[in-house]
């Protein structure tokens, strides 16, 4: 999974102008349910399993697609002892692909993403008004290379020179970027097994290098082996929470989530990741010389699919 910048509170400057300067009409995102994926999964005979499996050669190309929602978030604003309430909905989406260009003994050394779509949109309501707001991410449609030189990730465009908006999250990309196949335990796994989630998965995640973590803590654990669309996979839960300071905006926030996902033991590709939990983010923001106290907190859902395409 690569890296997102979804937690960095993009739309704070879409509440403070309902706030301050009224708005223009807009609409919530749908995104519809989808199927249990659980219901679709049958038991097999257990056995120790490789989560992390062999090292991918050059060629290979990973589609991945990702959907982060907070959905109806309680907002409430206090300025100059006046006290507003409304409703805050984010949706993030995202769709790339990862072609593997040169690996070596430890994994892949340089890599092309296609960013085919990252988005975000957000919508707030409050005293009765209503304002919508669509954010493309700088790379957004682009194509870059990766390279691994001394254990570090640098990106630069395939084609023509970056912008300075481009620059900024290229950097924040190769800050954030590393295989998935990290995330996992280098000796063979078993049921009901557990091990300790990195915190630069954070940061590929949720782009918290927007955030000065005070704690940040994920845990998954190996939880069956099943059949499951066909194909042979590991059921994992997974809990993810972190705490901390947003810079841009000085807010204090607060996340948890926890769910489950499937490790496709043939390819080795996580599929149908379904994470649910709740967000809260309070303090100060200052416009225009004027202190807005904020509080907002609500339900978050996650979902996420790969799919090997070579």
């Amino acid at each position: 999974m690569r890296r997102r910048k979804w937690l960095a509170l993009s739309f704070i400057g879409l509440t403070l102008s309902v706030v301050s300067h009224g708005c223009t009409s807009g609409s919530k995102s749908d995104v519809n349910a989808k199927p249990s994926a659980e219901k679709m999964a049958k038991k097999v005979t257990p056995v120790l399993v490789d989560l992390r499996g062999p090292i991918a050669g050059k060629g290979r190309i990973v589609r991945e697609e990702t959907l982060f929602q907070m959905s109806d978030m309680t907002l409430t604003t206090s300025v100059a002892g006046q006290e507003i309430k409304g409703k805050i909905s984010m949706v993030g989406s995202g769709l790339d692909e990862t072609e593997i260009l040169a690996s070596d003994g430890n994994g892949s050394t340089r890599v092309r993403v296609r960013i085919l779509s990252e988005v975000v949109e957000t919508t707030t309501v409050m005293a009765g008004q209503s304002e919508s707001e669509s954010e493309r991410d700088p790379l957004s449609g682009q194509t870059i290379i990766g390279e691994k030189v001394a254990g570090k990730w640098s990106f630069t465009m395939e084609e023509g020179k970056p912008s300075a908006d481009q620059l900024i999250a290229l950097r924040a990309y190769a800050a954030g970027y590393d295989e998935d196949r990290s995330l996992y335990p280098l000796e063979k796994t078993s049921i009901g097994q557990s091990w300790t989630i990195p915190e630069n998965y954070f940061v590929r995640v949720f782009g918290t290098d927007d955030i000065d973590l005070s704690s940040a803590s994920g845990e998954a654990t190996l939880k069956d082996i099943v059949d499951y669309k066909g194909r042979r996979h590991a059921l994992i839960a997974m809990t993810l929470k972190f705490e901390g300071r947003e810079k841009e905006s000085d807010l204090n926030v607060t996340f948890s989530v926890r769910g489950q996902y499937y490790r496709d033991l043939t390819q080795h590709v996580d599929v149908d990741a379904d994470l649910k939990g709740n967000a809260t983010y309070s303090g100060i923001v200052t416009q225009q010389g004027m202190k807005i106290q904020m509080q907002m907190a609500g339900p978050v859902t996650m979902s996420y699919s790969q799919r090997v395409l070579q």
